[in-house]
């Protein structure tokens, strides 16, 4: 396991294979509490994940410099 923020121990990356299909889930379960570094972390994460889609999709790379 990577070091990482408290907050983040327990979030679980479940991928689930399928004939021609591939189910990625990243959940962020049992967080202490419900704060404004949760939201940061649900919207980062599913920033990140949009772009692991369009990568597999299209091809498209973001440089990290310029994700928002």
């Amino acid at each position: 396991m990577k070091k990482t923020d408290k907050d983040w121990e327990g979030t679980e990356l479940e991928i689930k294979e399928e004939p021609n299909t591939c189910w990625l889930s990243l959940k962020h379960a049992k967080w202490p509490e419900n704060k404004g570094h949760f939201r940061h972390s649900a919207y980062c994460s599913s920033m990140l994940l949009y772009d692991l889609k369009e990568y597999l999709e299209k091809g498209v790379i973001v440089p990290f410099e310029n994700r928002s």
